[in-house]
């Protein structure tokens, strides 16, 4: 897989803005630009380049694919085959739990409630990756050390609760 942020000329860090990732793919689509090459080979690279810029703007924008992507760079993403501790699948059991119930009842403000609950648990969790990838990754290279790699770990860990919980924040969404 290409390295997204290099291509789009970003540092590698979790808390980039939809703002940031678009204005770095404009300037790289800008400097890739298919009439900006003479012959049909160079035009063809550049087909090829500003389509890879496309993809990498779609992997950025995203915060569980940016935080994958900064993982695979630390070469941890086979961290995220890690089994989760119990306690937090017990926690999304009784969320789903609640979820269900308040999908088949009435809405007498316990959606809200929920909802807020869930939010409140993805901001810990962005919380979490922000600060583990300063670590693990500061000003965007690989620090090395038992820190970082327990910092790593961390990461990895928190992605996939994030994605646990984003499903269940669109799965809450979905049920009016």
């Amino acid at each position: 897989m290409d390295d997204a942020f290099a291509i789009l000329g970003l540092e590698r860090r979790f808390d980039l803005t939809p703002s940031e990732v678009s204005a770095a793919h404009l300037r790289a689509v800008a400097r890739m630009h298919p009439d900006r090459a003479a012959d049909p080979v160079e035009r063809d690279r550049l087909v090829r380049a500003s389509a890879a810029a496309g993809a990498a703007k779609q992997r950025l924008m995203d915060e569980s694919s940016r935080a994958e992507e900064l993982l695979e760079f630390l070469g941890a993403r086979s961290l995220l085959g890690a089994p989760l501790p119990p306690s937090f699948l017990m926690e999304t059991m009784a969320l789903r739990e609640e979820i269900e119930t308040v999908a088949a009842a009435p809405d007498d403000g316990r959606r809200a409630s929920l909802a807020s609950r869930i939010d409140s648990m993805l901001r810990e969790e962005r919380s979490v990756l922000l600060r583990a990838f300063g670590v693990a990754l500061p000003g965007g290279a690989i620090a090395t050390g038992p820190i970082a790699v327990e910092e790593t770990r961390q990461a990895a860990a928190a992605l996939v609760r994030l994605r646990y919980l984003l499903r269940m924040a669109s799965s809450l969404a979905a049920d009016p």
